[in-house]
Order: C-alpha cells, then sequence, then structure tokens
C-alpha cells in the first residue's frame, strides 16, 4: 500500500504542478508582459509623411550650413578682405587695364565717387600719364592697421625703374579700399592722390 500512496502523491504534485503553470499561463498581467526580448526588437514604423519632414530637415540643415560657410568665406577671402587683397586687386586691374575692377578697388561700386572716378577718367591707361604699362609689388609691408584704416609701404617695379610709395587704406561697411588712385609716374617715395 505505501506504492500505491506514493504514486498517488506523485500524480498529484504533479497535477497541481500543471494547475499552476495554467494559473500562470491564464493569468492577464503575466501573458501581457513584454517578453525581455521583444523590448529590443520593435520596429518603429514610419509613414510617407514622416520620411517627406525628414527630407526637408535635412535638406534645410545643409542649406544652412552651405549659407553660413559662404559667408564666412567671402567675409574672411573676399577681394577686399584686408588692405594687402586690395592691393593685389588693384595691381591686376592696372595690369589687365580693367578700369571698373580698379574703381571698385578705391571706390564703393554703389557711391557717387566711383561714378565720378569712371566718367572724369576716360584717357586713364594712356602710357604716358601712368609712366608704365605694368607694375609688380617687389615689397608690400603694413605699417599701420586700426580696422579703418591702414598704412602701408610698398615697393613697386614698372618697366624702368623701382620705386617707393606709402599706400592708404580705409574701410567702408566692412571692405577694404586704397584711399585714392595712385600716380606711378611721378617716381616719388610720397602718397600722391589723383582726381
Amino acid at each position: 500500500m505505501s506504492k500505491d500512496n506514493n504514486q498517488e502523491n506523485i500524480n498529484t504534485a504533479q497535477t497541481s504542478d500543471k494547475n499552476e503553470e495554467k494559473d500562470l499561463t491564464t493569468d492577464s498581467s503575466v501573458t501581457n508582459a513584454p517578453k525581455p526580448s521583444s523590448i529590443f526588437n520593435r520596429t518603429i514604423k514610419i509613414g510617407k509623411k514622416e520620411i517627406k519632414a525628414l527630407y526637408i530637415a535635412i535638406a534645410a540643415f545643409v542649406l544652412i550650413v552651405a549659407v553660413t560657410l559662404t559667408m564666412v568665406f567671402t567675409l574672411t577671402s573676399g577681394s577686399q578682405a584686408s588692405p594687402e587683397r586690395v592691393w593685389s586687386v588693384y595691381v591686376n586691374a592696372y595690369n589687365s587695364q580693367d578700369f571698373e575692377k580698379l574703381a571698385g578697388a578705391i571706390y564703393p561700386e554703389d557711391s557717387q565717387e566711383y561714378n565720378d572716378f569712371i566718367n572724369d577718367n576716360s584717357g586713364y591707361f594712356d602710357t604716358e600719364r601712368l609712366g608704365s604699362e605694368t607694375i609688380d609689388t617687389e615689397d608690400f609691408s603694413i605699417v599701420f592697421n586700426n580696422d579703418r584704416f591702414a598704412y602701408a609701404t610698398v615697393t613697386i617695379i614698372t618697366e624702368d625703374s623701382q620705386s617707393g610709395y606709402d599706400i592708404y587704406f580705409k574701410k567702408i561697411d566692412g571692405k577694404w579700399y586704397l584711399y585714392s588712385d595712385i600716380d606711378f609716374s611721378s617716381k616719388s617715395t610720397d602718397f600722391v592722390t589723383i582726381g
């Protein structure tokens, strides 16, 4: 009889274990709880509107970065960002006989002085007046620069001579300009104003 009792106790234990398992699987708090692996495997569904908004946001960001970089590049490396660059523009304009570019190195293009300079100097590139068809800069040294005015000493080589000049610059609306035109025919080391 003890065998039957033992067998009966084993059957009762197995039945109670199955009942407990059933209770766990039918308990709503247990079945609604997320499985640990499903928390990390969720997929995010993105519709066409969200994708379009994402593309627009990326395009706007790229546009803002491009405009910012362009502005920074223009302000720091433009032709009138420093007295040295204005001088280079002036020399290149002189050598290529580009009168408008030369005038733009002296006056703001939207100014009355610019227009007057253009209108009053029709024979500007006559070699007798200039003394030389081309000029080259041998030395350019800033002596003074206070963010409004600058002064430089420049050694210029023409076709037949070498001369030193004192060149003055002014800053107007964040851009540098020559203070006035230079008379290279004077062969003087003094600052000479024309016009």
